[in-house]
């Protein structure tokens, strides 16, 4: 019996002890990241000495940051932190997307019953007509020329600032939407009230309303025209946001025809609208207690702009300095940077012709002192880099490869410019959705063009992807 014991405390410790090297081996690589690189087009030493960094996790507990610089001959250095908190991954979002134009055609269906005076206006007439040709406990439907009901259209306006988000439904506001607001109460809707954009000639809603027995209303619903060929206005915006103001434009082109929309009713014409606001703190309020307070009668045409351009992409600087602007006139792409102070030109730069087929097709990326134009429907590429006194100079323009395996347009890519050399990554790569590494592509590009695409796979890859949940068990970019 001792002899047993014996034995069993031996095997104990020796099982201890095989399970402690095992783990000290296994735990040893949890730094010793390696990289796989896999070039696809050109020569890897168009991007000697360019230094990339990686953040990877694995379900939010593992992190890994990976370094390493192409061409040195260096193995990669890998930072490891496990954290099943993440506390120090954690982060408050405070977004400050500006303001947002839609449409309302929306109605309170107490309105179209109970309106004391009898009068319909806009919608709530065309949704009048349709209840009283609709029976009690039945469903109607219409279709109206929206030219008939409303001269122009209903715009509300959306604001996203400082993390705080409110809009300007005159139905169905709050009254604790005015915190935000100086002036008087009515002084809020200026916003909705600033653009007047008449409605097309030819466009046409779909409209239905269901009765109950009783006669009320249990639903209703606003539709454009069933056709897909039938010509619409829907506001698209584009906001850049400084520390006390709100710059935006408003797309002036209708969905399908991409035609000019009727500006001449703006009482101070199209261009770059703006409007302050204040940054105001709440006491005794820990968790985000910045709040803005917007200044209505501040708004007004800041930037003048010709009635048909066609705006493609709008965006501030880095430094909230100057406002740039990606735009289509007289069969033109241009950009244009703007003093966010002064209001004057920095910089009106032709790039190429448009793509008549393809005209919004096109982005900008920023970096501190350049700014990257995709013209995706020519498929060129510019660069342009941004001076410390404020100029501006276009360094190339040159076209990319037709090729699917480096699309250039990804969704979370990182730029970097060296004077001649353009480098772009992008992680969280796929060729579908059975094929996933951890790691990231790189594309080197010059005024010649690519020169330069390979792929980095690193060894924390952890399998392929079958269906939306195995994504929790790969390692993906932070």
């Amino acid at each position: 019996m001792r002899k047993s014991l014996i034995l069993l405390i031996i095997l104990l410790l020796a099982s201890g002890i095989f399970l402690k090297w095992s783990a000290d081996q296994l735990y040893s690589l949890r730094d010793q990241v390696t990289i796989e690189e896999t070039t696809i087009i050109g020569d890897i030493a168009a991007a000697e000495g360019l230094h990339a960094t990686l953040k990877t996790t694995l379900d939010n507990n593992l992190f890994w940051t990976t370094s390493h610089t192409i061409g040195s001959n260096q193995e990669p250095e890998t930072e490891y932190l496990f954290d099943t908190g993440n506390s120090s991954r954690s982060y408050t979002y405070r977004s400050s997307n500006g303001i947002e134009y839609a449409l309302n055609y929306d109605l309170d269906h107490n309105e179209i019953i109970y309106d004391d005076e009898g009068q319909f206006t806009g919608m709530a007439k065309a949704y009048k007509e349709l209840y009283d040709a609709t029976p009690d406990g039945r469903h109607g439907e219409k279709e109206v020329l929206l030219k008939d009901y409303l001269d122009y259209y209903p715009l509300f306006a959306s604001f996203d600032i400082l993390g705080k988000g409110f809009d300007l439904y005159q139905r169905y506001d709050f009254a604790s939407y005015d915190d935000y607001f100086s002036g008087p109460v009515e002084a809020k809707y200026i916003f909705n009230d600033y653009f007047k954009i008449p409605v097309l000639e030819e466009e046409t809603h779909t409209i239905t309303i269901s009765k109950e027995n009783t006669g009320h209303t249990s639903g209703w619903s606003s539709a454009i025209g069933r056709t897909k060929e039938q010509d619409y206005y829907y506001p698209q915006t584009y906001s850049a946001v400084t520390d006390d103001t709100v710059f935006f434009v408003l797309k002036m082109r209708s969905e399908v025809s991409d035609v000019p929309m009727d500006t001449s009713h703006l009482a101070e014409g199209y261009g770059i609208y703006s409007f302050n606001f204040e940054t105001r703190i709440r006491a005794n309020q820990s968790y985000a207690p910045e709040y803005p307070v917007v200044n209505p009668y501040s708004l007004h045409n800041a930037y003048p702009l010709d009635p048909l351009t066609r705006i493609i992409a709008f965006s501030g600087s880095n430094d909230g300095k100057y406002l740039h602007l990606l735009s289509e006139l007289d069969g033109k792409y241009w950009f244009t940077a703007i003093n966010a102070e002064t209001m004057e030109t920095a910089a009106h730069i032709e790039l190429s012709n448009a793509d008549s087929q393809y005209p919004y097709q096109c982005s900008m990326q920023f970096a501190e002192d350049f700014t990257v134009v995709f013209l995706s429907g020519s498929s060129e590429v510019a660069v342009i880099s941004h001076g410390e006194d404020g100029s501006y100079k276009l360094e190339f323009i040159t076209e990319y490869a037709d090729d699917t395996r480096i699309s250039l347009h990804y969704s979370d890519r990182c730029i970097a410019f060296d004077g001649e050399r353009l480098a772009m990554g992008d992680t969280g790569y796929s060729y579908s959705s059975y094929d996933y590494f951890a790691g990231y592509m790189l594309t080197i590009i010059t005024k010649d063009g690519v020169q330069y695409y390979g792929e980095y796979k690193t060894s924390l890859t952890t399998g392929a992807a079958y269906n939306g949940s195995s994504y929790h068990y790969l390692v993906q970019p932070v």
